[in-house]
Protein backbone atom coordinates (compact mmCIF):
# COMPACT_ATOMS: atom_id res chain seq x y z
CA UNK A 1 0.00 0.00 0.00
CA UNK A 2 1.68 3.33 -1.16
CA UNK A 3 1.07 6.59 1.07
CA UNK A 4 -1.41 7.67 -0.96
CA UNK A 5 -3.40 4.90 -0.38
CA UNK A 6 -3.13 4.99 2.98
CA UNK A 7 -3.71 9.06 3.03
CA UNK A 8 -7.15 8.10 1.39
CA UNK A 9 -8.03 5.19 3.91
CA UNK A 10 -6.34 7.36 7.17
CA UNK A 11 -9.18 10.13 5.36
CA UNK A 12 -12.08 7.33 5.44
CA UNK A 13 -11.45 5.98 9.03
CA UNK A 14 -11.23 10.04 10.31
CA UNK A 15 -14.80 11.01 8.76
CA UNK A 16 -16.39 7.99 9.80
CA UNK A 17 -15.02 8.35 13.36
CA UNK A 18 -16.28 11.89 13.30
CA UNK A 19 -19.78 10.61 12.13
CA UNK A 20 -19.71 8.40 15.07
CA UNK A 21 -18.85 11.09 17.56
CA UNK A 22 -21.44 13.58 16.23
CA UNK A 23 -24.27 10.43 16.11
CA UNK A 24 -23.22 9.57 19.63
CA UNK A 25 -21.84 12.23 21.40
CA UNK A 26 -22.27 16.03 19.88
CA UNK A 27 -26.01 15.12 18.65
CA UNK A 28 -27.27 14.03 21.82
CA UNK A 29 -25.78 16.45 23.86
CA UNK A 30 -26.08 19.18 21.22
CA UNK A 31 -30.28 18.98 20.46
CA UNK A 32 -32.77 18.94 22.80
CA UNK A 33 -35.51 16.55 21.07
CA UNK A 34 -39.07 16.97 22.58
CA UNK A 35 -41.06 13.71 23.35
CA UNK A 36 -44.61 14.40 21.73
CA UNK A 37 -42.48 14.82 17.99
CA UNK A 38 -45.22 12.87 15.91
CA UNK A 39 -43.72 13.19 12.44
CA UNK A 40 -39.46 11.75 12.90
CA UNK A 41 -38.53 14.23 10.08
CA UNK A 42 -39.62 17.13 11.59
CA UNK A 43 -37.55 16.75 14.96
CA UNK A 44 -34.74 18.88 15.44
CA UNK A 45 -32.31 15.76 15.30
CA UNK A 46 -32.99 14.30 12.19
CA UNK A 47 -31.52 15.95 9.62
CA UNK A 48 -28.17 16.13 11.66
CA UNK A 49 -28.52 12.70 12.15
CA UNK A 50 -28.67 12.32 8.32
CA UNK A 51 -25.78 14.15 7.65
CA UNK A 52 -23.57 12.39 10.16
CA UNK A 53 -25.16 8.42 8.45
CA UNK A 54 -23.97 10.42 5.09
CA UNK A 55 -20.67 11.07 6.25
CA UNK A 56 -19.69 7.62 7.68
CA UNK A 57 -21.39 6.11 5.07
CA UNK A 58 -18.77 8.40 2.48
CA UNK A 59 -15.62 7.70 4.87
CA UNK A 60 -16.60 3.80 4.94
CA UNK A 61 -16.80 4.02 1.16
CA UNK A 62 -13.88 6.23 0.59
CA UNK A 63 -11.64 4.01 3.11
CA UNK A 64 -12.94 0.36 1.62
CA UNK A 65 -12.28 2.25 -1.82
CA UNK A 66 -8.50 3.11 -1.24
CA UNK A 67 -8.34 -0.30 0.30
CA UNK A 68 -9.15 -1.99 -2.35
CA UNK A 69 -7.19 -0.17 -4.85
CA UNK A 70 -4.33 -0.71 -3.41
CA UNK A 71 -4.63 -4.11 -3.56
CA UNK A 72 -4.77 -3.86 -7.24
CA UNK A 73 -2.33 -1.59 -7.75
CA UNK A 74 0.64 -2.99 -9.74
CA UNK A 75 4.00 -0.67 -7.85
CA UNK A 76 5.95 -1.57 -10.58
CA UNK A 77 3.95 0.29 -13.29
CA UNK A 78 2.12 2.79 -11.16
CA UNK A 79 3.44 6.46 -11.78
CA UNK A 80 5.68 8.24 -9.48
CA UNK A 81 3.04 11.53 -9.97
CA UNK A 82 -0.47 11.08 -10.00
CA UNK A 83 -0.81 13.91 -13.05
CA UNK A 84 -4.08 15.23 -11.69
CA UNK A 85 -2.30 15.64 -8.44
CA UNK A 86 -1.07 18.99 -7.36
CA UNK A 87 0.62 18.95 -3.93
CA UNK A 88 0.48 22.64 -2.37
CA UNK A 89 2.62 23.23 0.33
CA UNK A 90 1.12 23.70 4.03
CA UNK A 91 0.73 27.14 4.52
CA UNK A 92 -1.17 27.05 1.23
CA UNK A 93 -3.46 24.50 2.67
CA UNK A 94 -3.54 26.25 5.85
CA UNK A 95 -4.95 29.44 4.17
CA UNK A 96 -7.10 27.78 2.18
CA UNK A 97 -8.86 26.44 5.90
CA UNK A 98 -8.95 29.73 7.63
CA UNK A 99 -10.31 31.23 4.19
CA UNK A 100 -13.36 28.82 4.30
CA UNK A 101 -14.19 29.42 8.01
CA UNK A 102 -13.38 33.45 7.64
CA UNK A 103 -16.08 32.43 4.77
CA UNK A 104 -18.56 30.68 7.21
CA UNK A 105 -18.32 33.56 9.67
CA UNK A 106 -19.62 36.06 7.15
CA UNK A 107 -22.34 33.79 6.17
CA UNK A 108 -23.47 33.61 9.51
CA UNK A 109 -23.04 37.45 9.73
CA UNK A 110 -25.12 38.27 6.62
CA UNK A 111 -27.88 35.87 6.84
CA UNK A 112 -30.07 38.11 9.17
CA UNK A 113 -29.19 41.06 6.99
CA UNK A 114 -29.72 39.81 3.32
CA UNK A 115 -31.55 36.80 4.81
CA UNK A 116 -30.54 32.30 4.55
CA UNK A 117 -31.37 32.08 0.57
CA UNK A 118 -29.37 35.16 -0.67
CA UNK A 119 -26.23 34.06 1.21
CA UNK A 120 -26.70 30.83 0.68
CA UNK A 121 -26.66 31.55 -3.43
CA UNK A 122 -23.30 33.68 -2.74
CA UNK A 123 -21.45 31.29 -0.80
CA UNK A 124 -22.23 28.45 -3.36
CA UNK A 125 -21.08 30.82 -5.93
CA UNK A 126 -17.56 31.54 -4.38
CA UNK A 127 -16.95 28.46 -2.95
CA UNK A 128 -17.59 27.03 -6.52
CA UNK A 129 -15.52 29.24 -7.85
CA UNK A 130 -12.25 29.01 -5.79
CA UNK A 131 -12.32 25.07 -5.81
CA UNK A 132 -12.19 25.26 -9.67
CA UNK A 133 -14.76 25.50 -11.12
CA UNK A 134 -15.35 28.14 -13.72
CA UNK A 135 -18.13 26.84 -15.89
CA UNK A 136 -21.17 29.67 -14.76
CA UNK A 137 -23.77 27.27 -16.78
CA UNK A 138 -23.54 25.06 -13.66
CA UNK A 139 -22.61 27.26 -10.66
CA UNK A 140 -25.73 30.15 -11.32
CA UNK A 141 -28.37 27.24 -11.83
CA UNK A 142 -27.06 25.18 -8.46
CA UNK A 143 -26.56 28.37 -6.14
CA UNK A 144 -29.99 29.91 -7.04
CA UNK A 145 -31.71 26.69 -7.34
CA UNK A 146 -30.18 24.73 -4.43
CA UNK A 147 -30.83 27.50 -1.86
CA UNK A 148 -34.67 28.47 -3.49
CA UNK A 149 -35.47 24.76 -3.03
CA UNK A 150 -34.35 24.22 0.34
CA UNK A 151 -35.96 27.49 1.47
CA UNK A 152 -39.56 25.88 -0.02
CA UNK A 153 -38.90 22.61 1.61
CA UNK A 154 -38.20 23.99 4.87
CA UNK A 155 -40.52 27.35 5.33
CA UNK A 156 -43.87 25.83 3.37
CA UNK A 157 -43.25 21.81 4.25
CA UNK A 158 -41.38 21.47 7.42
CA UNK A 159 -42.58 24.55 8.56
CA UNK A 160 -39.32 26.04 10.05
CA UNK A 161 -38.57 29.93 10.09
CA UNK A 162 -35.93 31.05 8.17
CA UNK A 163 -34.10 34.61 8.33
CA UNK A 164 -35.13 36.30 4.74
CA UNK A 165 -33.08 39.71 5.64
CA UNK A 166 -34.50 42.20 2.71
CA UNK A 167 -37.11 39.84 1.47
CA UNK A 168 -38.89 39.44 4.83
CA UNK A 169 -41.51 41.78 3.31
CA UNK A 170 -42.30 38.91 0.67
CA UNK A 171 -43.37 36.12 3.93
Amino acid sequence: MNAHHKREVAVGIAAAAIAAIGWFVVIPLGIEVPQNIKITALSPDFWPRIVMAILAIAGAVIAIQAFFESRGADPENAPANDEKTVEHPPAVLAGRVIFALALLFVFYAGIFQLGIVVCSALIIVIFTFVLGQRQWKYILPLAVALPLVLYFFFVHVAQVPMPLGVFEVLR
